[in-house]
């Protein structure tokens, strides 16, 4: 499976202050969200994809890590701001998910 990052994903990311962003095989990148990110400040950095960690309750850590970055992002583009507990809201729901 890829993601694809856009245009719009680093005006999203750039908004609620994402300075880096990393990226590994999986993950395609247009041309325009490659010139976006320059001009906005974010540093795209390509990585070796781990390995994934399985948790005692059988989630996979990296995919976990990925679905907490994603809904902290857009909670704060919708928001405008980080709300005080974020990171903790986040991973009570997805403990009750698993």
């Amino acid at each position: 499976m890829h993601t694809v990052i856009t245009k719009s994903l680093i005006n999203q990311h750039a908004d609620s202050g994402v300075k880096r962003i990393e990226i590994d095989d999986t993950v395609i990148v247009t041309s325009e969200a490659w010139d976006q990110a320059m001009r906005r400040g974010i540093t795209l950095v390509r990585v070796e994809k781990a390995a994934c960690h399985v948790s005692a309750n059988g989630a996979c850590e990296d995919e976990r890590a990925e679905v907490r970055a994603k809904v902290k992002a857009a909670v704060i583009s919708k928001l405008g701001f980080e709300p005080d507990g974020l990171e903790t809201m986040i991973d009570r729901v997805l403990n009750q998910s698993s």
